[in-house]
């Protein structure tokens, strides 16, 4: 049930040379007795992934790039603990998932990971009610395959981190509870029973919790269900995003984007007058998102993460809309939801630009909710 990001890349030791002691007993010099660690990511293969979670002890995941590194300073000189999450299942890590590392006083320690990645069948989950019934289907990204995965209702269909197992919620005794289900949709477990609606399940990047919404309000638990907890009451009833590294969560209260901290704390405002529905690209640099535009309709748009550079993706038309988005594991195409060919909402793919829409969803039923295999 646990899920975890896709890592690919190698971590070397090396030492870079001891920092410079001053005299004395001053703050120069009780520092210098601290050490650094640098992560160094490298990534070979194909379908590689754009970021993984990096933890050090116990402190907040960092994210490393796929072909970055991450420094984490000041740290005391012993032995401490390095665990990198969010492997993907195409990708295998040459050492362990977690290793004990040597900091030395006033010395920086360069350790490299290093991932190999084999090419994939993208895959995209979805819901429809092309059968009569709402259920979850998965298609090939390209569209040519199409395969029913529950039979017994499902909507907001989300992977799991790792591509082992599905969330996404279902009625039951009168109210739309989560479940949890391995990734043929099968062996469910409800996880939720509150008589409330629950709505829109998401999971951390490292599969650890899973965020959901009742009504505006946003809450959080962990992923066998325990420890469930509001950490928001701004929003409005929709979809909350993780960030990359899961440290922070994203919303709209309706008109503006708020990113706060996953316990609720430290909200800010990104951008002024954003819209609603944001979602983090996979590398954290972007934020796609919904908003009014020019004409009686609601537009999608593309900003950076502190909310400047807003372009335009896809202009609407009365009548016709363009929603719930979800980016490829690549971060290079963006999955909606629209109406644009008539009557029934389809699924479409284009490029993160918005150019080259294509249709994936060649059915009669209404359909929704897209979400990429990792």
């Amino acid at each position: 049930m646990m899920r975890h990001l896709p890592w690919r890349g190698l971590l070397v030791f090396s030492f870079v040379g001891a920092l410079a002691c001053s005299g004395g007993d001053g703050p120069t010099t009780a520092k210098s007795k601290l050490g650094n660690l640098v992560l160094h990511a490298i990534t070979d293969g194909s379908n590689k992934d754009v970021a993984y979670l990096a933890f050090v002890d116990d402190m907040p995941a960092q994210l490393l790039l796929s072909a970055g590194t991450d420094t984490t300073v000041n740290l005391s000189p012993s032995q401490h603990a390095v665990r990198i999450a969010g492997i993907a299942p195409n990708c295998t890590l040459s050492e362990g998932p977690t290793q004990t590392v040597t900091i030395t006083a006033g010395a920086t320690l360069t350790d490299t990971l290093r991932f190999n990645c084999s090419a994939v069948a993208e895959k995209i989950l979805y819901g429809s009610n092309v059968d009569g019934n709402n259920d979850l289907y998965v298609t090939s990204a390209n569209g040519s395959s199409f395969t029913r995965l529950t039979t017994d209702t499902a909507s907001s269909g989300q992977w799991s981190p790792d591509g082992s197992h599905l969330i996404f919620t279902r009625p039951e005794s009168g109210f739309d509870q989560i479940f949890v289900a391995d990734s043929a949709g099968a062996h469910e477990t409800q996880l939720t029973t509150d008589a409330v609606n629950h709505g829109y399940p998401q999971w951390s990047p490292d599969g650890a919790r899973i965020a959901f919404t009742v009504g505006p309000e946003a809450w959080i638990m962990n992923a066998d269900g325990s420890a469930s907890h509001r950490i928001s009451a701004i929003g409005v009833n929709q979809a909350v995003s993780w960030s990359p590294d899961g440290n922070r969560i994203i919303q709209s209260d309706g008109i503006e984007v708020i990113v706060m901290k996953v316990d609720g704390t430290d909200q800010a405002v990104v951008g002024n007058m954003a819209g609603g529905s944001p979602v983090w690209s996979p590398d954290g640099s972007k934020i796609a998102f919904l908003a009014d535009g020019d004409s009686a309709a609601v537009d999608m748009f593309v900003m950076d993460a502190d909310g400047g550079h807003r372009k335009l993706l896809i202009p609407s038309v009365p009548g016709v809309f363009n929603d719930q988005i979800a980016w490829s594991p690549d971060g290079s195409r963006i999955a909606f939801r629209t109406n644009r060919d008539g009557d029934h909402p389809a699924i479409y793919v284009m490029n993160a630009d918005g150019s080259s829409p294509v249709k994936l969803s060649n059915n009669v039923g209404d359909n929704s909710g897209p979400s990429w295999h990792p």
